[in-house]
């Protein structure tokens, strides 16, 4: 598994294609808080104006007022004989910008700015009542504060303009940059966890192939003890039951005794029964079929003394095999010898098949029977654990399912590039 150089590509080719979509995605915002901004900023501008003019032009008329209110009570005939006095109150004000207008309670105009330049709009307009000592209306003050020049009406659209340029100019770039940032972070992060992860993997390999290769030497030492066990079964102690049988017969022809005919024969039955034990165990270690015949003649053998056994029909097809390696040979017959037994042992079978097969580059062997067919309750044991290890080691499967005879089939699938034999 190498997935470590095309993951990385796939990743840095997600980073590159975040900045377009972030881009697109916040030039909506930045248009609208342009907007916002530019339309706002001139807005507030006029009216922190127009409340400071009304502030302004509040605190003249009321000073103005007063000042005549004052004045008014000194002098009573002020509006007719006092005008210069009137106007002494009033000029300071008009050098500050102030355009003011006086008229008496008769609704007389008495006084009035002479306006310097045109009347602009908007224009704050602040009025406030002169009153004598009884609280009676004597005049009525009226100031007028004529708005800033166009330059300065400009200014602040000016100003806003310049400011969500700049807004919407920090809200494309600072996100992109942090985003790309990010991006460079975690583009890291992920080559560093996907080498990581190579490694790793490298190391599972590394481990996996030793371990395999341990398997193999562990059942190449398991298959070559039951060869020595088998061999030293069937040499020694087969060859130490037959010099026994053979003394037994001896005492049996030299004895006058009927009893002792009787228990010298017991002994030989048990001596005969010990022998056969001896063979069948030697069989089951390492059939001589397997050597000497070969995968498939070994496997007829086996079945063929099963059914007489059992009183069960066993058929064995197979068609001619490329050469096997010999931990292979031995995996499939302890198959078939697994499957056959289990077959009987739990399936309460009549009749078992066994087919090799090749197709579609796989060996194939199948192992049906007429059983029960419990596929939900099968327990994997011992003896299918087994197979399944021994057919790991060649890349081959073990599937267990309903068989066409109505019980269960154990279908075996080995690679035809994994079977060739082994030096």
């Amino acid at each position: 598994m190498n997935n470590g150089p095309s993951a990385a590509i796939t990743a840095q080719g997600v980073f590159s294609a975040t900045e377009p979509p972030l881009r697109l995605r916040m030039l909506p915002l930045a248009l609208l808080i342009v907007l916002v901004i530019g339309g706002l900023t001139p807005w507030l501008y006029q009216e922190s104006k127009r409340l400071s003019s009304n502030r302004e032009a509040h605190y003249m008329a009321i000073t103005m007022s007063e000042g005549l209110n004052r004045l008014s009570a000194r002098f009573p005939l002020l509006w007719s004989y006092k005008p210069q006095e009137v106007r002494a109150v009033i000029e300071p004000f008009e050098e500050l910008g102030a355009s003011v207008s006086c008229i008496n309670a008769q609704g007389r105009l008495i006084y009035r700015t002479e306006e310097r330049r045109p009347l602009q709009s908007p224009i704050t307009e602040v009025s406030s009542q002169v009153r004598d000592a009884s609280g009676q209306s004597l005049a009525l003050i009226t100031v007028r504060l004529i708005s800033p020049p166009t330059t300065e009406r400009l200014l602040p659209w000016l100003v806003g303009g310049i400011v969500a340029l700049f807004v919407g100019w920090l809200l494309l770039t600072v996100p992109l940059r942090s985003a790309r940032f990010a991006d460079h972070q975690n583009h890291e992060l992920l080559e560093e966890l996907l080498h990581l992860n190579h490694v790793l993997e490298q190391r599972v390999s590394e481990r996996t192939s030793a371990l395999e290769q341990i398997n193999q030497r562990l059942l190449t030492i398991q298959e070559e003890e039951r060869g020595r066990i088998s061999r030293n079964l069937h040499d020694e102690l087969g060859q130490t039951l037959t010099g026994l049988r053979l003394q037994l017969t001896t005492l049996a022809l030299t004895s006058s005794s009927d009893q002792q005919q009787v228990v010298i024969q017991r002994s030989i039955e048990i001596v005969d029964l010990g022998i056969d034990q001896v063979r069948r165990i030697a069989y089951e270690q390492r059939p001589p079929e397997l050597d000497m015949l070969g995968l498939i003649e070994a496997v007829r053998a086996i079945s063929s003394r099963v059914s007489q056994k059992g009183h069960l029909e066993i058929s064995v097809e197979s068609p001619t095999l490329p050469p096997l390696a010999d931990l292979l040979n031995i995996a499939l017959f302890r198959a078939c010898q697994e499957g056959i037994t289990n077959a009987i042992r739990h399936g309460q079978c009549s009749k078992i098949e066994v087919k090799f097969e090749i197709e579609s580059g796989l060996l194939l062997l199948s192992i049906s029977d007429d059983g029960l067919g419990l596929v939900d309750t099968l327990e994997w044991g011992g003896g299918l654990s087994g197979i399944h290890g021994r057919l790991k080691s060649y890349h081959g499967k073990l599937i267990v399912t309903v068989s066409a005879l109505g019980g269960l089939s154990l279908m075996m699938r080995v690679p035809l590039n994994k079977i060739s034999k082994e030096t």
